[in-house]
């Protein structure tokens, strides 16, 4: 179709084309992290009946590499030394946020604690922040929903990680809050964004889009 009379619909159709083929293994980074035909293990049937999974023992152990979810470390050249990050949630939206402290974990304390404070010193911030707020809920403020981010705990070896997120799981020890607040009432963001308007005619250019006229 020539790019003159290009239209969305066929642009689209062109594009998923065009990813269908590119993710075939034709001796690609991709390819490399194809894993070979897994065997049967003993006793994967007993009685006629099958007792796990065929490829069970190889996801436990971490043999089978995963062609759709990449890891980043399952990739030719990545270092083996990296580092584990863990996001700490907001689970309360009635009382004010007053920080984090590591002091419930001990030893297994993070390396490093990214908080709106740091982010605030680098001059890190959310695209179009005015309206979708920080990256990091400010110390002081009452969080606007459940989940919103608090802090970045990062760990520089995988054992202190996975034992300290154990540990984190169903537990705010580390999340301190303050006094009562009153959840703000707010507009969901899709009534605000995500609007199209039409042009006359069904094959006429929209006169606003998500697509066109915004940053998606």
């Amino acid at each position: 179709m020539p790019p003159a009379h290009m239209t969305r619909r066929g642009f689209l159709t062109t594009a998923a084309a065009g990813a269908a083929i590119s993710i075939l293994p034709l001796r690609s980074g991709l390819a490399d992290l194809q894993t070979g035909t897994v065997g049967q293990p003993p006793n994967w049937i007993e009685g006629g009946r099958v007792r796990f999974r065929r490829d069970g023992i190889q996801k436990v152990t971490g043999d089978k590499v995963f062609a759709i979810d990449i890891r980043a470390r399952d990739m030719k050249g990545w270092p083996k030394a990296q580092s584990h990050a863990l996001i700490l949630r907001a689970a309360r939206t009635d009382a004010v946020f007053d920080g984090v402290t590591v002091e419930p974990l001990g030893a297994l304390a993070p390396d490093i604690l990214v908080t709106d404070d740091e982010l605030e010193r680098d001059g890190v911030q959310m695209v179009d922040a005015d309206f979708y707020g920080r990256l990091l809920l400010k110390r002081g403020e009452g969080a606007t929903y459940l989940g919103l981010p608090l802090a970045i705990l990062i760990w520089h070896d995988y054992g202190r990680f996975r034992a300290a997120k154990a540990r984190l799981r169903f537990n705010q020890d580390a999340v301190r809050y303050g006094a009562a607040a009153t959840p703000p009432q707010r507009a969901p963001y899709g009534a605000a964004r995500f609007v199209r308007i039409g042009g006359e005619r069904p094959e006429a250019p929209d006169v606003f889009s998500p697509l066109k006229d915004t940053l998606v």
